[in-house]
């Protein structure tokens, strides 16, 4: 089985690792793949580029053993709808079930998702309840909140100087 978690990760919190150890625990697979978000059509432009998305996602993740960040959502121009991304990852391990992880906050968007039909005969939903971290929450002041992060991706957007914190050498 594959498990897939795309979310904005902008920037990556400890509610997306526990959900992450849950989604594992709740379905039992060699491999979860971390999918950051292209250009997704149903949200707001990312604070964050791709490439610092990525990394934070790899340093937040890191402790997960099944864990693997994937850049697939990246690599496409224009808008990135999750039915692409399930049938190119489907093209390339047809012999896997797959399940994709979506918060119950999205569970009520789910019909307005591109082709959402498509997606349900390529993967099964698991649906887990929204955690009380937010990353728009923790963009707005990353200083304040930063016992929601990682200390290496706290530390990471302090290096980077993201999300309005000063720039450290």
């Amino acid at each position: 089985m594959l498990l897939l978690y795309g979310g904005s990760f902008d920037p990556p919190h400890n509610g997306h690792i526990r959900a992450a150890r849950r989604f594992l625990s709740d379905c039992p697979a060699e491999e979860v793949l971390i999918i950051p978000t292209g250009d997704a059509p149903l949200k707001e432009a990312h604070e964050a580029g791709a490439a610092d998305r990525i990394e934070m996602c790899r340093i937040a993740f890191k402790g997960i053993r099944q864990a693997k960040v994937s850049d697939i959502e990246m690599q496409r121009t224009g808008i990135s709808y999750t039915i692409d991304t399930v049938r190119e990852i489907h093209a390339t391990h047809p012999m896997q079930d797959m399940v994709m992880l979506i918060g119950s906050d999205q569970l009520a968007q789910f019909p307005q998702w591109k082709d959402w039909e498509g997606i349900l005969e390529l993967s099964a939903l698991h649906v887990l309840p929204r955690t009380r971290e937010s990353s728009t929450f923790i963009r707005a002041n990353p200083s304040a909140h930063r016992d929601m992060l990682p200390p290496q991706v706290y530390e990471y957007i302090r290096q980077k100087g993201l999300y309005g914190i000063e720039r450290t050498a």
